[in-house]
């Protein structure tokens, strides 16, 4: 057994993962599964009352934990598409939680994003839902076809989104959206007050009633599962992971995919994390799992394309997800230059593994970036003139909500074109080409409902009408559903399936590498690999099979173990009718490449690597933050082991990043591997500690280490409450020294009744007398010192006095822990006015104890110490801030 813990912000989630391997397959969902799951329950039982023991056994004493109030909420439990709990608490409780013997991890919750009528005859929509028929003879619109949103939620008052009232809703007697939830709010109400959801609901299945058709949606006829995501306006991941949960369960009895009617057919999802690109992530591998289980998931690429390549966010990343970039849709199309062009903010692939997305695109709209030209105050923004146009809520009251572009001055509505009228409005992004795969994935269902969603996207791939980009920009091409869905009679067999998973690490030095992938056939005749190498238009098949693999390692490729370069990979499936499937992933080999560096006893850095065969000149690199140094080392490929050496006394502290430049023997660059850092400690004090406490009577000795020699010479400088004087160093310090003083510090040079917050900064300069490297304040290692006389500061003459001591935190990185962390002491003392009243005395008892303010990840804090006489009589008060590194 294990727990996954993902920890989040504002909250932890804390993934518990029992390695049992839950089938979603039909046949298997039967009384083992419940077995299972009450495995699972019993896990989760005991996680709930272990998180008890930790948030008690976290502080000192029930007084102490009555008064900092901490509770720990479990907000979710998640037991189907993954094992876990999304909870609130604070980092000192999920450091403990991540060590429990079931724990698998833990993360931070992460953030998502919100990423028809002339647009669906582009993607001959109107066509189909005109002329072809099911197998009962009813048109093709989406009949039946259950399609979950999750998004901002759904205005189901809307006259295109069946027009019900509250009560129909929440009484399941709505026609159009027919079940839902508010997992953002944890309310049975997915109401939209945000408009996103309701646009992109518009967009997959709205009627058209409110313009008589004029904006129906891709399938008019589909039902729609509200489910509403959106806390503190984004998407909160623990409300997707519910959602994703309920959409696999919908008659709630604990089992998902128990049969085709506990489940939706269709996902669509348009939002994304920009900043996570991997098909591994817990949102992808989650998508895969739907999918996995019956589901056809659609996922926006996301709109950052104007960054560039390896911009598709997750969980568009997922390898089994139907993923959707944005083209264009209007002839005088701005700024992406007309009709059936990409849209220029479509995200592109390939993902971290080398996988190829988006898989398609479809019209998602326009953007044109304007420039309010006003001096230096000029500013951009974007108008929606050749957006798609789509059902608005009605909730949505602020008119700042109603106009997404305002003059950045006066705050006026600068595209009046951006709003249709009362109920519709124009709109652009990959979420909105994104409702448009959905719809057509519903009317591909309808016509062929025993279709897998491999074979679904395979049918949407393979037909879809390339508009010369490439496959990273553009995926397969634009959407046609006409051409995906088989017109001839009797001709319903789906096409075959082949994905590859790509290569998740790095392929180095090797004899060889294994193809993951998948391939599924219901008629297979074979399957093909093929590889060509980059600049390279010739296509060389490599391995072939008349038979289906029986694992996921489809063949071996045998790379030549001296040459770097980067290779495509092609699979093509195909059945005994002649149809194919085909895809590909990006696989980049590294045969010149630093593999570690090991620094011996005299400080001599050893760098072991490989130098490919075809390698005649390369250069190891070294660079550190104050300077780089070029061509360290030359030398011959061809070989593996120990490729060069450096003394790294030449060098600071910090981070010392080495790398290999490579060229062949006509002068060309062969690429190479990513670089090696290591961290250098060739110069940090011996006599103070980053945040310590340094108390003395007279004076304090300041001893340093220093073994680099490259610097001419040196100061040293005491900073204080935004003070800056030059120390007297000791006369004739060497070059290189360890432990010496080197300076002192005098108790009679500060103020008594005063705290100070000290640091100490070394700074090196050269021959020149130029300044080349700091070390110390304020970059590091700060210390403080308490001189308080209370007989001084209080006037109460020779007699002790008797009171309580409050010592309160305030964070200054931000977020709740000011709010939990208010009163960290709070304890009757006796201070004796003839004895200095030392502060830092304080925070080294247990019950105040700065290590607990370290492990909470706070970057500064400010303290204030009051003492208080048992009259509340205010007596003194002493404030500071302590930095934590």
């Amino acid at each position: 057994m294990e727990v996954k813990n993902l920890k989040t912000e504002g909250k932890f989630l804390s993934r518990v993962t029992k390695q049992v391997g839950l089938s979603y397959d039909k046949s298997r969902i039967n009384s083992n599964i419940r077995k299972e799951k009450k495995k699972i329950d019993l896990l989760h039982g005991k996680f709930k009352d272990d998180l008890k023991v930790l948030t008690k056994s976290s502080f000192d004493s029930e007084d102490q934990l009555a008064k900092i109030a901490i509770t720990e909420d479990i907000f979710y439990e998640y037991s189907k598409i993954l094992n876990g709990v999304a909870i609130k608490t604070t980092p000192l409780v999920a450091k403990q939680i991540e060590g429990l013997d079931y724990v698998k991890g833990i993360r931070r919750e992460e953030k998502f994003e919100y990423n028809l009528n002339k647009a669906g005859k582009i993607i001959n929509a109107n066509y189909v839902q005109d002329n072809l028929i099911d197998s009962e003879q009813v048109p093709l619109t989406g009949r039946n076809i259950r399609i979950a949103v999750i998004d901002t939620g759904v205005d189901y008052t809307h006259p295109d989104l069946g027009g019900c009232n509250t009560k129909e809703f929440l009484e399941r007697d709505c026609e159009k959206v027919v079940a839902g939830y508010d997992f953002g709010e944890n309310d049975p109400d997915p109401m939209d007050y945000s408009g996103h959801g309701t646009h992109v609901a518009g967009i997959v299945a709205g009627t058209g009633e409110g313009s008589d058709g004029k904006y129906k949606g891709i399938a008019p006829d589909a039902k729609i599962y509200a489910y509403k995501v959106e806390k503190d306006k984004s998407l909160s991941e623990s409300a997707i992971l519910s959602s994703w949960e309920a959409i696999t369960d919908l008659n709630g009895n604990g089992i998902p995919f128990e049969d085709k009617d506990d489940r939706v057919d269709i996902v669509s999802m348009s939002f994304g994390n920009g900043y996570i690109h991997s098909p591994d992530s817990y949102a992808a591998k989650g998508v895969d799992d739907l999918v996995k289980g019956g589901i056809v998931a659609v996922v926006a690429v996301g709109n950052d394309g104007n960054i560039g390549y390896g911009t598709v966010s997750s969980p568009g990343t997922s390898r089994y997800a139907i993923t959707v970039g944005s083209s264009t849709h209007v002839e005088d199309s701005k700024d992406s230059g007309g009709s059936d062009k990409i849209s220029w903010f479509s995200s592109k692939g390939p993902t971290d593994a080398g996988t190829h997305k988006p898989d398609i695109v479809a019209p998602g709209g326009d953007v044109h970036v304007r420039i309010i030209d006003k001096g230096v105050d000029s500013s951009k923004v974007y108008e929606y003139h050749d957006g798609i146009i789509a059902p608005f809520s009605s909730n949505v009251k602020d008119d700042q909500n109603l106009c997404f572009i305002h003059d950045k001055f006066t705050s006026e509505c600068v595209d009046g074109n951006y709003i249709i009228d009362d109920i519709y409005i124009k709109a652009s992004g990959t979420s909105m080409s994104t409702p448009m795969v959905s719809g057509a994935v519903a009317l591909l269902l309808q016509k062929n409902p025993d279709w897998t969603p491999l074979e679904i996207k395979a049918a949407l791939k393979n037909n879809a009408i390339d508009i010369g980009y490439n496959i990273d920009t553009q995926g397969a091409g634009r959407l046609d559903i006409k051409e995906a869905i088989p017109l001839t009679p009797g001709d319903n067999s789906p096409p075959p399936v082949a994905l590859l998973f790509g290569f998740s690490d790095r392929v180095r030095n090797q004899s060889s590498v294994y193809i993951r992938g998948l391939v599924q056939s219901r008629n297979f005749k074979k399957y093909s690999l093929f590889y060509n190498e980059k600049g390279s238009d010739e296509k060389i098949l490599f391995f072939e099979s008349y038979k289906l693999p029986d694992s996921d390692i489809l063949a071996s490729l045998d790379i030549p173990r001296f040459i770097s370069t980067s290779y495509e990979i092609i699979i093509e499936v195909e059945d005994i009718y002649g149809k194919k499937s085909q895809d590909s992933v990006s696989l980049q080999l590294e045969n010149t490449y630093i593999d570690y560096i090991e620094i011996d006893e005299e400080g001599i850095a050893h760098v072991y690597g490989t130098v490919a065969q075809n390698v005649d000149t390369y250069y190891l690199n070294i660079s550190e933050s104050s300077f780089t140094v070029d061509h360290a080392y030359k030398g011959n490929g061809g070989f593996s082991g120990e490729i060069a050496s450096f003394d790294v006394k030449l060098f600071f502290n910090g981070f010392l990043w080495t790398s290999l430049e490579a060229y062949d023997s006509d002068g060309n660059p062969i690429e190479t591997g990513e670089g090696y850092r290591i961290f250098l400690n060739n110069i940090y004090f011996t006599s103070i500690k980053d945040g310590s406490n340094v108390v003395w009577d007279d004076v304090f000795d300041i001893r340093a280490t220093v073994k680099n020699p490259n610097y001419g010479s040196l100061k040293a400088y005491l900073y204080g409450h935004g003070n800056k004087r030059e120390l007297d160093l000791v006369q004739n310090l060497p070059k290189t020294f360890e432990d010496i003083k080197i300076a002192e510090l005098k108790m009679d040079d500060f103020e008594i009744g005063k705290e100070e917050l000290l640091g100490i900064q070394l700074v090196f300069l050269s021959e020149e007398n130029e300044e080349i490297y700091y070390y110390g304040f304020p970059s590091g290692f700060p210390f403080y010192i308490t001189k308080v006389l209370p007989s001084q500061i209080l006037n109460k003459g020779s007699n002790d006095v008797e009171g309580r001591l409050v010592i309160s935190i305030k964070s200054h990185s931000g977020g709740y822990y000011e709010q939990l962390y208010k009163t960290v002491v709070d304890k009757n003392i006796v201070v004796k006015t003839n004895e200095p009243f030392d502060l830092g005395e304080i925070f080294n008892k247990k019950d105040a104890s700065i290590e607990r303010l370290k492990i909470m990840g706070l970057y500064g804090y400010e303290i204030v110490a009051e003492f208080i006489t048992e009259d509340n009589e205010f007596i003194a008060k002493h404030e500071f801030f302590l930095f934590s590194y």
